[in-house]
């Protein structure tokens, strides 16, 4: 959906002197007529045509665009991939107006917990990482690391035994279904796929909203069949009772279990890799995860 940052741009765009145009039509091009997301070669390519008379255009279309936004913090309510190019580009600058849009930014989605912080911190990461630091990223370093002290997620990687390589991004997923393949329905007759239920439990690093972790209950059988739960709730996709699954606790997740398996009449067999799969990123034992989970679903 449309949010406007990109139709700023585009109209604006047309109104520039000519030299000054042309650079803006290469930078659209690279940010807002892309499906855009921030990554070491997107962020390198935005270098080579971003100027100072640039960072400028895109200011204002910036702050023009805020003022429709007033009050609307939700990544669905932005123009969240035009919002990401715009935050790369400025990321090469060091005017003072822009890193103050930035840091106003910053600050105001952490205390509505939104989704800029989030994602300009990543967008600075990518920076440091290519030798360009930048100013407002020790202050977003010293956000990321009180929540280490605050969030169960990490209560939960000191209980489990593991720390990851990058404590500021990390992930590790299950994925099992009861019968079946858990990445496949094949070989299964109708009556099987109704039997089916997928869970998948994906634990990572704070993320937009400073969530941290997203369990689902899904039945591809059944048309939106599917329970969401994560750090803020619960949200039902399929006619179950409210009160039918308890919302889950990150550091004592087997009544929750526990209920699903009760609830739906499943079973799951962590140690069948046809219905099983674990992934783990850098400096996650598989092994500790997994002895965790094999205590959880028990």
């Amino acid at each position: 959906m449309d949010h406007g940052l990109r139709d700023i741009i585009v109209e604006r765009t047309q109104s520039l002197e000519p030299a000054l145009k042309k650079q803006a039509r290469k930078l659209n091009q690279k940010i807002i007529d892309v499906s855009f997301y921030h990554n070491t070669k997107n962020l390198s390519k935005i270098g080579e045509v971003m100027s100072e008379e640039l960072g400028e255009f895109l200011l204002g279309c910036a702050l023009d665009y805020d003022k429709t936004r007033e009050g609307k913090f939700d990544a669905s309510d932005n123009d969240l991939e035009t919002l990401r190019g715009v935050w790369s580009a400025f990321s090469f600058s060091r005017k003072p107006e822009i890193l103050d849009y930035l840091s106003s930014q910053a600050r105001r989605s952490v205390a509505h917990r939104s989704f800029a912080h989030r994602y300009i911190f990543e967008i600075l990461r990518l920076q440091e990482k290519a030798g360009r630091a930048h100013p407002l990223l020790g202050e977003l370093y010293e956000y990321y690391d009180a929540l280490q002290e605050k969030l169960p997620v990490y209560e939960l990687l000191r209980r489990i035994g593991v720390t990851p390589a990058d404590p500021y991004d990390f992930e590790f997923i299950l994925n099992a279904v009861n019968l079946g393949y858990w990445f496949s329905n094949e070989y299964l007759g109708q009556d099987e796929k109704k039997r089916k239920f997928h869970l998948q439990i994906r634990i990572f690093a704070p993320f937009i909203n400073d969530k941290t972790f997203d369990i689902q209950i899904s039945n591809d059988d059944v048309p939106r069949a599917r329970i969401d739960f994560d750090d803020e709730g619960v949200s039902f996709l399929q006619q179950v009772a409210p009160d039918a699954l308890p919302c889950p606790d990150l550091l004592d997740l087997k009544p929750f279990i526990a209920s699903v398996k009760s609830h739906f009449g499943i079973e799951f067999d962590l140690a069948n890799k046809d219905k099983t799969a674990l992934t783990a990123g850098k400096g996650l034992s598989r092994a500790k995860i997994l002895a965790w989970l094999n205590e959880v679903f028990s």
